[in-house]
């Protein structure tokens, strides 16, 4: 209907014409009596995809505005078809009381549409708002999206300068902080799981960064939270330089350094942690992100309850089993989505428990474990109950660890067991009983491991070391007093986040 130069062909009468004296030459708007006085619509179309408020500021351009009209309704509308805002602002002239809407595909026959090139060296004063800065008496010419503040064409480009320096900055200090990730050098056999991990921190944190100014939606909330995740990052990073853990025993564990009641729980108690946030599940239809500081964010959950979780670094993601379904969950934006290629092979068989090597998702169900490609989510191996050697017996958890190794929880006929296998080919390395069924397992320092359970009212913590000897136990309650323990993982690297029925505890590791 418009071509890009503003040309526009007769359409229900109308006259049409590029400039307004061409219009007034020619007889300007027809009048009709059902409205009492001439209105006029502008439509400025983006030749260039900039953002949504930039676009108030930009309008300018296309022509002067009539000193008359009176800016009554403002609407931006989105055409996501071909990514092009289009702006409509409906006017009226005179002492009419009578405020009529356009908007991108509505024509009606008392409007006269004018269509302009839009670019970014325009300014305009659009807003009847006065310009937020004290001492300015001038007009605002746009929200900010940002801070959704008014402001003049001069206080408009000081702050939109002001937020361009904020993002470099962010950007600056990612940079530097990478850089201070490379140059780690603590020879430690946790240290480049723990580079890789907070490598891919800063990268996706880059990329959120980078979306979000590409497409305009900077806003300060947003740039509060990347910083605030960087400042967690940068005094982890601090932490991690200064010290080491060269020894951990469960017998000098100290009392929690932050507690966070919890509450009523339930049979499932999950637990995951990319790092930076601890994801846990406190209903069976709510989550909750913290922080080191035990600051909660609740994300409802609708998919069903989870049975267990784990973080995949190469995704990025934290990954969700239910007893049919596995999600992903992204921890900068909140985003739930499905794995829909991967489901039990066999009706009647349900996912029990989960874990993630670099560029492999194990799962597990009944006496049978899977492998699937992260890149693609697609099946790479099955190994069935005779494959693997297990008769009449349950997997009850799964663990992976550096050098390809694979803990596996088993409960049975044979009694329960703690079984640390190759994750290529479940090879059997070495083996240990292990005094409860009902236990989760973790990962430690040094390739040692954690096994927790807790039965009715007493805790049980079996500290293992990477040759499969035990190192330390704790049986009894009074060893244990602050709650029953049901899972745990190292959260960072100097704190172990124990979940326990009643709340979620962080110890310091030394």
């Amino acid at each position: 209907m418009f071509d890009i130069n503003g040309m526009c062909n007769a359409q229900n009468d109308r006259i049409w014409a590029v400039i307004r004296s061409e219009a007034d030459r020619k007889s300007g708007i027809k009048k009709k009596q059902k409205f009492p006085a001439k209105v006029i619509v502008w439509l400025g179309a983006c030749a260039e995809e900039i953002s949504y408020d930039d676009a108030y500021t930009l309008f300018r351009e296309v022509d002067p505005l009539h000193k008359d009209c009176t800016v009554v309704e403002e609407a931006l509308v989105n055409d996501h078809t071909h990514r092009i805002p289009l702006l409509s602002l409906v006017f009226y002239l005179g002492d009419t009381k009578l405020p009529l809407r356009a908007s991108h595909g509505n024509k009606k026959p008392n409007l006269t549409y004018r269509l302009g090139v839009i670019r970014q060296n325009s300014s305009m004063s659009l807003s009847p708002n006065q310009c937020h800065i004290d001492l300015c008496d001038n007009k605002s010419l746009s929200r900010c999206y940002h801070c959704s503040i008014h402001f003049c064409a001069e206080h408009y480009d000081q702050h939109n300068k002001k937020i361009t320096e904020e993002v470099l900055a962010i950007k600056e200090h990612i940079h530097e902080l990478t850089s201070k990730i490379i140059q780690l050098t603590n020879e430690r056999e946790t240290s480049e799981k723990f580079k890789t991990n907070y490598r891919r921190q800063l990268a996706r944190i880059r990329d959120a960064l980078d979306d979000i100014t590409l497409h305009a939606y900077v806003t300060a909330q947003r740039l509060e939270q990347l910083t605030r995740i960087l400042e967690v990052v940068e005094k982890r990073l601090e932490d991690y330089a200064k010290s080491a853990i060269n020894s951990f025993s469960l017998q000098t564990l100290e009392e929690p350094t932050k507690l966070y009641p919890i509450g009523a729980a339930y049979n499932y108690c999950c637990l995951a942690t990319d790092g930076l946030n601890l994801l846990v599940d406190l209903t069976p239809s709510t989550l909750c992100l913290f922080d080191e500081k035990l600051r909660s964010l609740e994300v409802l959950w609708t998919n069903g309850q989870v049975t267990d979780m784990c973080y995949s670094q190469l995704l990025g993601f934290f990954i969700l089993l239910t007893s049919e379904k596995v999600f992903t969950l992204d921890s900068l934006t909140i985003t739930v989505r499905e794995i829909v290629s991967i489901r039990p092979y066999k009706r009647y068989r349900y996912f029990n428990c989960c874990t993630c090597s670099h560029d492999t998702l194990f799962l597990a169900y009944g006496s049978s474990v899977e492998l699937y490609n992260l890149n693609t989510f697609a099946l790479s191996k099955r190994w069935k109950t005779h494959h693997i050697g297990l008769h009449k017996e349950t997997i009850g958890d799964l663990c992976y660890q550096n050098d390809d190794r694979l803990g596996i929880l088993i409960c049975g006929h044979r009694g329960n067991r703690f079984e640390v296998r190759n994750s290529q080919t479940l090879m059997i390395h070495w083996k240990i009983a292990i005094d409860s069924a009902d236990c989760k397992l973790c990962s430690l320092p040094n390739c040692e491991w954690l096994v927790t359970s807790c039965w009715r009212f007493w805790n049980s913590f079996e500290q293992v070391t990477n040759d499969g000897k035990l190192k330390s136990k704790l049986t009894r309650q009074d060893e244990y007093k602050y709650g029953r323990a049901k899972t745990a993982v190292v959260y960072g690297e100097r704190l172990l986040a124990i979940r326990t029925l009643e709340s979620l505890n962080l110890h310091l590791l030394h």
